[in-house]
């Protein structure tokens, strides 16, 4: 009779649980389909954050190192192969 009592009441936890789950999820789908963020030419445009902002400048900053890394390769390896081919070169 124990166990019963106990999975009874676990299974009453577990449906109140979901009852709750649900309820929030129906809630903030009702919000969205009610549409009272939107504008009515488009969706809200929200303003980026800082730290968005300094993220997406650090990747920048990266590309434009990865850019210039290439750049100075590229330059160093024609210099060497035209040292290397030049008739001088013996």
């Amino acid at each position: 009779m124990n166990e019963t009592e106990n999975t009874l009441k676990f299974g009453v936890f577990m449906l109140a649980l979901y009852y709750f789950k649900a309820l929030t999820t129906v809630r903030r789908e009702k919000a969205s389909w009610q549409g009272k963020d939107d504008r009515p030419d488009g969706p809200v445009v929200r303003p980026i954050t800082l730290e968005r902002r300094r993220l997406a400048s650090e990747q920048k900053a990266v590309e434009a190192r990865r850019l210039e890394l290439h750049k100075v390769r590229s330059c160093y390896l024609r210099v060497v192969a035209a040292f290397f081919l030049s008739p001088h070169f013996d």
